[in-house]
């Protein structure tokens, strides 16, 4: 019976639990690209049809970054997302509803028949974004379960003017998308890229019931960098006290370290070479254990 050496086996299985602690998979920060990022408000106020106030004033850009945990082939966003507006111009009215102007994220008018022309300015959006647990059929993911929410405590608000009435609304509560299966999630290199086609509506009540409603459609587009990955040791071969490691995401300028008591490290003599996508090291045993690493 052939007799396998006390020190192999140590070498062994710290060869398993290397590969074992590579398991990739949890949270995830994307950050949005406002390049690729910009909503356009729509809607009415008081039920009549909103239009700009000047060229552009109902589209801005959006920046900040999306919480999400990717495991496998699902993906859940699990809120604290900053979704940030940009404040794309000084618009009617100012803040709090009153006469004049102020920087605003959007800027609406309204002609309101016989009481004249009414002013509406969306400031502070900031929005948050959840779902329950999605799969990610190829790239594509279901857009319709996502829920956006505007941050309480952004300060978010809707500002209007008119000769019938002025003020402020708080911008409050969940809404839906409403566009189904236009998301995706997509490696390219190191580079993960999240894409979500976005129409979402938010309900104010000004002279009557939920007679203001304001739809944000565009897109959001978010990247993330994947970490790394690690050097792991797939496999260890003995013969006498020649060791061959066979090593994957290492290079040969990777570090290969020995220990005899998994504390102190010190660097091992080594040839290393690499094969099919391999990194080889090569090295002898000087004692009667040893516990091997490598660093990139």
């Amino acid at each position: 019976m052939r007799r396998i050496l006390p020190s192999v086996l140590a070498v062994l299985f710290l060869s398993l639990a290397f590969v074992v602690s590579e398991t990739q998979a949890g949270p995830m920060v994307f950050s949005i690209d406002p390049t690729q990022s910009q909503l356009t408000l729509s809607g009415s106020i008081a039920g009549y049809a909103m239009t700009t106030q000047a060229a552009g004033s109902l589209t801005t850009t959006y920046s900040g970054n999306i919480n999400a945990t990717v495991s496998g082939a699902t993906i859940q966003f699990t809120g604290s997302s900053t979704i940030t507006a940009k404040t794309n111009g000084v618009w009617q009215p100012a803040v709090g509803g009153g006469s004049g102007s102020a920087p605003a994220d959007y800027g609406a008018q309204a002609s309101l028949s016989i009481f004249g022309t009414g002013y509406g300015a969306l400031r502070n959006i900031i929005l948050d974004m959840t779902s329950p647990v999605l799969t990610i059929t190829g790239t594509n993911f279901d857009s319709s379960a996502l829920i956006f929410n505007a941050t309480p405590t952004s300060g978010a608000a809707f500002d209007y003017h008119s000769s019938v009435k002025s003020g402020t609304l708080a911008l409050t509560g969940y809404s839906t998308n409403t566009i189904a299966n236009q998301a995706s999630l997509s490696t390219n290199g190191s580079v993960v890229q999240l894409f979500i086609k976005v129409n979402t509506t938010y309900y104010f009540t000004l002279l009557a019931a939920n007679d203001t409603p304001l739809t944000l459609t565009g897109q959001i587009v978010a990247n993330s960098s994947l970490a790394t990955p690690k050097p792991y040791i797939n496999s260890i071969t003995a013969t006498n006290q020649s060791l061959t490691l066979m090593v994957t995401n290492a290079t040969t300028q990777s570090l290969l370290q020995v220990s005899t008591n998994l504390t102190s490290w010190l660097p091992a003599s080594d040839t290393v070479s690499n094969n099919a996508g391999w990194t080889i090291f090569t090295t002898t045993m000087s004692g009667p254990k040893a516990f091997f690493r490598v660093q990139q």
